[in-house]
Order: C-alpha cells, then structure tokens, then sequence
C-alpha cells in the first residue's frame, strides 16, 4: 500500500494523517482504514494540543462520539486552564446524548467553578 510506504517520510506532519484519512474516508468510504490513519495523530502526539483537538474535530465530523470524548477528556488534562477545553468535553457529552453532564460542565462554566480549580483559566476579558 502507497500509504506505507510513504508515512515514515511524512511522520513529522500531523496533518498529512489527518488528509490521507479523510481521503480514505470520503473517496473509498473505507472508514476502517481511515481510522486507522487517523489514529496515528494520537499515538505520534499523545500530548499535543493543537494535534489532538484537530483529530477529535475530524472524529466528532465522523459522527464518533465516543472516541472525541475521550480525546477531549485528554486535552482537558494537559490544558485544565483553558475554557475551551471545557467547552468541548461539555458539547462532547452533549453529542453522545449526556446531557446532565453537559449540563454539569456548561454550569462549572458558567458559575465560575473552574476558576476556582484552575485560577490561570484564560478569560476572554471583552465579555461584561
């Protein structure tokens, strides 16, 4: 398989996994294979932000509910101080149909709790 062979030279690329599984994903409809790939953004970058949320964005595209909870489950860990971070979790459990838990982090939000737990939080300071 032309992928094989051509992903050792493209490992330093993350989103040339992410293209080869959407190209898998939409052109063949091989949806085994293009998760395959896909997988390879986390097990090449277990602990990159940016890398992880652009895998579960294409995992909540696929409709893979699951599997971006748990993706933004990890993210949440290596970035607590980040709303955003929350943010996604909650629309996460909301997805899967967990909407007292969506609900839960909507309200954590909301109520200031974070900030709590995670002083540094970073506040978009034009919000009243």
């Amino acid at each position: 398989m032309f992928y094989l062979r051509q992903r050792e030279s493209y490992k330093e690329l993350p989103h040339y996994y992410l293209d080869v599984s959407n190209f898998f994903y939409s052109k063949f409809k091989a949806e085994k294979y293009a998760a395959r790939i896909l997988s390879s953004v986390a097990e090449l970058y277990p602990d990159s932000y940016q890398e992880l949320k652009a895998f579960a964005y294409v995992l909540e595209e696929r409709k893979a509910y699951e599997q971006a909870l748990f993706v933004y489950q990890r993210i949440l860990e290596l970035r607590p101080e980040d709303i955003q971070s929350h943010r996604d979790v909650a629309l996460a459990y909301q997805n899967m149909g967990l909407c007292q838990k969506a609900y839960a982090v909507f309200g954590d939000i909301i109520s200031g709790k974070i900030y709590e737990e995670h002083p540094q939080a970073r506040v978009f300071k034009g919000m009243p």
